[in-house]
């Protein structure tokens, strides 16, 4: 094992680790732990109080003891409901089944090759997010109710070697450990991965060749010993009596070829022993830049995806969630309302003082509605000896506020009642509502855009994944519930050099069904100008109103005679027409040949009479009159002829007519036969 690594020969192993000496991996070991628990320190604060929102938002009640033990404890549902609001929103637009993923080709396509392969792309792509990959959508579900309260979340996408496939988790922010004053995540000089996994996946690894085989100690028995505020991060949750192994994998950079540049890597350590299980490249061999041997840089791949809900205006890496916003507003109503609650009760079940001097049982004295205790003294004694305390009625003005922090913080969230769904009061005008639901939705539109960028990188780093990993040929069945062929895509699809774009399917601008309905009656109100296609308009009404069997409503039973039994009536015709062509030039044959036997008639006859005038004059007439006879049979069969051949050219002309509309019905069934595959 050389001290000096060739660049090469780290795509020649499954696990790095195997090409290195044993001292430079602890080496390696202890920098990924250093690095972590110094990004860990820079953003603690930041991620405990991302823990309090989430808290907050999920109405996570703690027993009180001030003023009084089991004090009111009301949690005001104000960044719950933003939250929910933003999700039942947000979620249907990014997850638009069934079209989930397009991909947009570029460039001319006169055969239509690139729109079927973007087709087929688009649809393979759909079915791996909703069938292949069964726990991405309920991440994706997650992550849009996370997103508003925390303001940042991530997706991890990557190649699964244990189970084969294509993955994107969500990893929220405790879980992806970066230095607070980090830019961007491909700018980060290391992003760690946090995550636990039992001693049987990591002995499944081992078996593989993913990981080396190390001695792992159980984690119970670190406990104490590292970090305590990682132990309650990563282990507040886990109630099992044997703890999960707690794995750091670290995107980072290391200089394993002593060139003196840092190529990117993934190392994987356990963090309580330090202990190396995984090095493995973070780039490909073609995203080398080479200046002769030397090395000049290396593009590192991306896994990571942020999810960003409103940009930080510090600048800082986290984001700006409701909790931030939100979270004050919240606490200040629970407290407002728990004073009113507490002094109501205050003023309800009274306490005060009693004098020595009243002669009552001792112990506790409660009593029922329309209920009379008989003690042995006067009233007069009692009214001296008991002092109730001084409680005043609930403040008004505690009330007031309260209303005015909930208007606040249901104006910051946008969730006003028309937003809700319930209807503004009888008088008033449907302009003004249409305008102040409109320009409520457009901070919805703003954000929604921001995650359909995000998504879009998502979509990007799966796309490049089918590159590397999709085998030759694959069938999968088409996301369309009207649909039952399978089709079949191949890496070549994925591997074509046509430039196109992954892209969500869905409109970051429509945030609601009203509006996509609107914009598709516009588009059925421009067929009039013969400017859009009939077909494809009345499509996009349907998908518009979530039709399913948008298929079978879209075959248009066949109006008039079929043209298949037209095409057959028209060969017929065809074949009839040929045997009387070639009648009609048998009988202009016939004729031809008659007229030829009559002129040889007509000239022996002539030269007989000329003969016989010389011997005998008197049959001159006699054969003058047969002459005359043989001219007039001449004539007569000439104009059969001419009558034959003038059918015959008819029947041509009818012919060349019949040929000439069958040509245009082939032109007809083809300009249809798009129209079909476009439905």
């Amino acid at each position: 094992k050389d001290k000096t690594l060739k660049l090469s020969k780290v795509f020649e192993v499954a696990n790095v680790v195997e090409l290195l000496d044993k001292d430079e991996v602890m080496k390696i070991g202890a920098k990924v732990v250093r690095g972590f628990e110094t990004d860990f320190d820079s953003n603690y604060e930041w991620m405990a109080k991302a823990e309090q929102w989430v808290e907050l938002a999920a109405q996570v009640m703690r027993q009180k003891t001030y003023p009084w033990p089991n004090a009111s404890n009301v949690k005001y549902p104000l960044l719950t409901t933003a939250a929910v609001n933003f999700s039942a929103r947000a979620y249907p637009a990014i997850v638009n089944t069934p079209d989930v993923v397009k991909c947009r080709t570029y460039g001319n396509d006169v055969d239509g090759l690139k729109q079927d392969r973007a087709e087929r792309i688009s649809q393979h792509m759909t079915y791996q997010l909703l069938e292949e990959m069964s726990d991405w959508e309920e991440g994706q579900d997650r992550l849009l109710t996370t997103l508003p309260i925390m303001g940042t979340v991530f997706k991890k996408t990557y190649f699964d070697p244990v189970s084969g496939v294509n993955r994107s988790d969500l990893v929220l922010p405790r879980h992806l450990v970066v230095n607070y004053f980090t830019k961007t995540l491909e700018r980060s000089p290391r992003v760690t991965h946090v995550f636990t996994m039992d001693k049987n996946d990591v002995k499944v690894r081992v078996n593989m060749g993913l990981f080396s085989d190390e001695d792992l100690s159980s984690p119970s028995d670190y406990k104490g010993v590292v970090d305590d505020r990682v132990y309650q991060t990563y282990y507040a949750f886990t109630d099992k009596e044997e703890l999960p192994h707690l794995l750091l994998e670290q995107h980072t950079y290391l200089d394993l070829d002593d060139d003196g540049y840092d190529e990117p890597y993934i190392v994987t350590v356990d963090y309580q022993s330090h202990k190396v299980l995984r090095i493995v490249p973070r780039f490909e061999y073609e995203d080398i830049q080479f200046s002769g041997n030397m090395v000049v840089q290396v593009e590192p791949t991306s896994y990571f995806t942020k999810y960003s809900f409103i940009p930080n205006p510090d600048g800082g890496f986290y984001d700006v969630g409701f909790g931030l916003l939100l979270g004050g507003i919240n606490g200040t109503i629970d407290t407002l309302i728990n004073q009113l609650i507490d002094a109501g009760t205050q003023s309800n079940l009274q306490s005060g003082f009693l004098s020595r001097g009243i002669r009552l049982k001792g112990g506790s004295w409660q009593f029922k509605p329309g209920e009379w205790k008989v003690v042995n003294s006067t009233g007069d004694d009692l009214s001296k000896g008991i002092v109730p305390l001084p409680v005043r009625e609930p403040s008004g003005v505690l009330l007031n506020l309260l209303q005015m922090l909930i208007q606040a913080g249901n104006t910051l969230a946008q969730t006003t009642d028309m937003q809700l769904g319930d209807t503004p009061g009888q008088n008033t005008a449907n302009s003004t509502y249409q305008t102040a639901l409109e320009q409520g939705l457009k901070v919805y539109s703003g954000i929604l855009k921001r995650v359909h960028r995000s998504f879009k990188e998502e979509l990007r780093k799966l796309y490049k994944l089918n590159q590397k990993y999709l085998g030759e040929e694959q069938y999968f069945q088409v996301i369309d519930p009207d649909a039952e062929e399978q089709k079949v895509i191949g890496q070549s699809d994925y591997l074509q050099g046509d430039a196109c774009d992954i892209i969500p399917a869905s409109d970051p601008t429509v945030t609601s069904d009203s509006q996509r309905i609107q914009q598709s009656q516009v588009v059925m109100g421009l067929l009039q100008t013969g400017l859009v296609n009939p077909q494809a308009a009345v499509k996009n009404v349907l998908k518009a109103n979530k039709i399913s069997n948008i298929a079978q409503l879209m075959q248009v039973p066949q109006q008039g005679p079929d043209i298949k039994q037209q095409e057959l009536d028209f060969k017929k015709q065809q074949w009839a027409d040929e045997v009387r062509l070639r009648e009609m030039e048998l009988a202009v044959q016939t004729a031809k040949n008659e007229s030829d036997t009559l002129k040889k008639r007509a000239a022996a006859i002539k030269d007989i009479a000329t003969a016989e005038s010389l011997e005998a004059g008197n049959n001159v007439g006699q054969y003058s009159n047969d002459l005359e006879n043989i001219v007039r049979m001449d004539q007569l069969t000439r104009e059969q002829v001419t009558h034959a051949v003038q059918m015959r050219r008819d029947e041509e002309q009818h012919q060349a007519d019949l040929q000439q509309k069958q040509l245009q019905m082939t032109q007809m069934q083809q300009a249809q036969q798009p129209n079909q595959q476009g439905m």
